[in-house]
């Protein structure tokens, strides 16, 4: 359920809620933070989404920001089976601050961890795993492709599953040519990019978390034509 005017989102539920019982996996993804103001958890009320829990796995991306201790508690009674991305895009308050333009870096590091721990737990004391899934993406520009490295090790400390890797992109024409100019890696880049990310997948090889990236290398000559 991607994007939509909140008035069309409450249609949609409306819509999913006599699919609860034969749905294996519902995904809430679009443009708004889904924990901002417990709005997900009241679309999880609206689709009656706890009575479905142990058959209908849910996943969705969050920036981390507002997923803090009662939030986190909260997810976990009504989801049993889920995969969380938090996007990140940093590896450094420096460079979080860079891209997201807010000084929290820190305290979503803190937040994942404590996910982590939780579910950790959680998943021992019943003798299960896989039941929280936690994937950190990163989308890889200008501003941050150099800390590939130190974002696997960032990955692992957090305790996450899987970090994943993607390359920046206009969302279909939103995001401005000249801003878009300053952030594409370019031809120029792709020596320091490949040794980025052979020790990005070194570090990886040598932890428990996962290097995933289906994207592939997408660079721009000078022309602007994909090398």
């Amino acid at each position: 359920m991607e994007g939509l005017p909140l008035s069309r989102f409450d249609e949609v539920l409306d819509k999913i809620k006599p699919m609860m019982p034969d749905l294996e996996e519902i995904a809430i993804i679009g443009n708004a933070e889904p924990f901002w103001k417990d709005a997900i958890f009241k679309a999880f009320d609206k689709i009656d989404y706890i009575a479905y829990r142990k058959s209908c796995r849910f996943w969705t991306y969050t920036n981390g920001t507002s997923f803090g201790e009662q939030t986190m508690k909260e997810y976990m009674k009504y989801v049993k089976t889920s995969c969380l991305n938090f996007s990140i895009d940093a590896a450094t308050p420096e460079t979080y601050v860079k891209i997201r333009r807010l000084d929290l870096y820190e305290t979503i590091k803190e937040n994942i961890k404590r996910y982590s721990s939780c579910r950790t737990t959680s998943q021992r004391r019943r003798n299960v795993a896989g039941q929280h899934f936690i994937r950190i993406f990163n989308v890889l520009s200008q501003l941050n492709f150099r800390e590939m490295p130190l974002m696997v090790r960032e990955a692992e400390e957090m305790g996450a599953d899987v970090v994943s890797f993607g390359f920046v992109h206009s969302a279909g024409g939103a995001v401005a040519a000249e801003t878009m100019a300053l952030l594409e890696l370019t031809g120029e880049d792709r020596e320091e990019y490949e040794k980025c990310e052979a020790e990005a997948k070194r570090i990886a090889s040598q932890s428990r978390v996962e290097l995933e990236s289906n994207l592939g290398l997408l660079l721009k000559d000078f022309r602007g034509q994909n090398i």
